[in-house]
């Protein structure tokens, strides 16, 4: 497949307020990523690219199986997973690693919810991770998250602090793509 171009016109505009955040899906098996030079790692491991201007781009990646996504923020941190939206074995063996009140709220849900409520936890953590240029070494208790109501969660405590927490959010996105419906989690911080 041709490479996708990406740009602020050819992104989602689910953004609060004028370019915080941008995010495209695509089924290509490439991505490009027009008006950004020099992708490279910052000292963290996270994708960072200059802008037109020479201004710092923080982006994150993720893909699965149909799908792979992008997302980029002008300004701060940002993390993004990409899973289908189903049930599977292996998303109810990883909420094993979920903290236990976080299991206690999954498990709060109606048994054929169940599974979304861990998608739920597992995409968050896993944005977190990566806007945090950390991997799972870094150890998923160290993130707690908590419900909000319906089925949006926030960020209660990063490494047992409140206070490190602050000023991060937590969207979900579900996008559908040839057929197939995909959960996308995006952290900024």
């Amino acid at each position: 497949m041709m490479p996708v171009p990406l740009d602020a016109s050819s992104a989602d505009a689910s953004r609060s307020h004028p370019l915080e955040y941008a995010v495209h899906v695509s089924d290509a098996s490439d991505i490009s990523i027009n008006g950004l030079i020099e992708l490279e790692p910052d000292a963290c491991g996270r994708p960072r690219a200059l802008g037109a201007e020479g201004q710092p781009v923080s982006i994150s990646t993720s893909r699965t199986t149909g799908a792979r996504v992008v997302a980029w923020a002008e300004r701060g941190r940002i993390g993004v997973d990409l899973e289908c939206l189903a049930p599977s074995d292996a998303l109810e063996a990883a909420s094993a690693c979920f903290l236990p009140q976080e299991r206690a709220w999954a498990d709060t849900l109606p048994l054929q919810e169940r599974w979304h409520g861990h998608l739920l936890l597992w995409t968050a953590k896993e944005a977190l991770l990566k806007a945090l240029g950390q991997g799972f070494a870094f150890g998923l208790d160290q993130i707690e998250l908590e419900p909000l109501g319906g089925h949006a969660l926030r960020l209660r405590s990063l490494c047992g602090s409140a206070q490190l927490a602050q000023g991060w959010r937590i969207n979900h996105q579900v996008r559908d793509l040839a057929g197939q419906r995909y959960l996308i989690a995006i952290a900024l911080g």
